[in-house]
């Protein structure tokens, strides 16, 4: 049997032919088709690529999560500029310099320290100085043993005679000028090194110090004839090492007129 489709078309349902009234169930079939299918969105931290369809328009703002612990500027440095014992002494010198005290007993008595060598009872203060001023240095340190201050020495008979070092009361030249001559000034302690030439302080336990007999220092005038080291020495029936030693720093030949110990 033949299917007539112009048949079909002019029948009608509810009034409405056949028909229109498929084409309209097709098309509210395929509104409700996509109107039922979500619309993807793109992720939030997708980037654009600037050579795409969609460069130029707007695209949602990317904000990158918070770090936890921020990395400053101090932190770094702190890593590549880390204090060291070395810088500690340094800086510990430099300051017990500016405070009178002399390069050389500074320097000794704070390696010593940080090197955990012992320390004498005066090297024991400038490191306490050091330490109440700028800290404890900053990398550890060996155990740091410091001789007691054992009080006033004993003098060990009349000069001349050989003293033998016993503490931190006698070991330095002005101590022990102090200890037989009563006196602690300049002169006297040159006097005293004349006579121990080569001596370096502080002295150690059980070293033999020359104590002479104190007698007033004398000074000869430097003349035009009489200025250089030697002739000052012959014209006052000394040598040269002893002139030398009564005038620790003077350099020779000295100006016209300079007085110069000579005993």
């Amino acid at each position: 049997m033949a299917f007539d489709v112009g048949e079909l078309s002019r029948k009608k349902v509810a009034g409405i032919p056949v028909a229109y009234a498929g084409a309209a169930m097709a098309a509210g079939g395929l509104w409700y088709a996509l109107r039922a299918k979500p619309t993807p969105e793109p992720p939030a931290d997708t980037p654009v690529d600037p050579a795409s369809d969609n460069a130029g328009v707007d695209q949602p703002t990317f904000i990158a999560s918070p770090v936890s612990g921020t990395l400053g500027v101090g932190s770094v440095t702190s890593a590549v500029t880390q204090d060291t014992n070395d810088q500690w002494v340094r800086r510990a010198v430099t300051f017990l310099v500016a405070a009178g005290v002399g390069v050389s007993d500074a320097s000794n008595a704070l390696n010593k320290y940080v090197d955990g060598a012992q320390l004498s009872y005066d090297e024991g203060k400038l490191r306490d100085r050091a330490v109440a001023q700028f800290g404890l240095p900053p990398e550890s340190v060996p155990m740091s043993p410091t001789q007691p201050y054992k009080g006033p020495a004993t003098r060990q008979g009349t000069p001349p005679i050989t003293h033998k070092v016993s503490g931190k009361s006698d070991d330095t030249f002005n101590e022990l000028t102090l200890l037989y001559y009563g006196l602690n000034n300049a002169d006297a302690v040159r006097y005293l090194k004349s006579a121990n030439v080569g001596v370096s302080e502080p002295f150690v336990f059980g070293q033999a110090i020359v104590i002479p007999k104190w007698h007033a220092p004398k000074f000869y005038k430097a003349t035009r004839a009489n200025h250089t080291l030697y002739d000052i020495a012959r014209v006052n029936g000394q040598s040269a090492g002893e002139v030398q030693a009564l005038n620790p720093g003077v350099k020779f030949p000295v100006k016209v007129g300079t007085r110069v110990r000579v005993a």
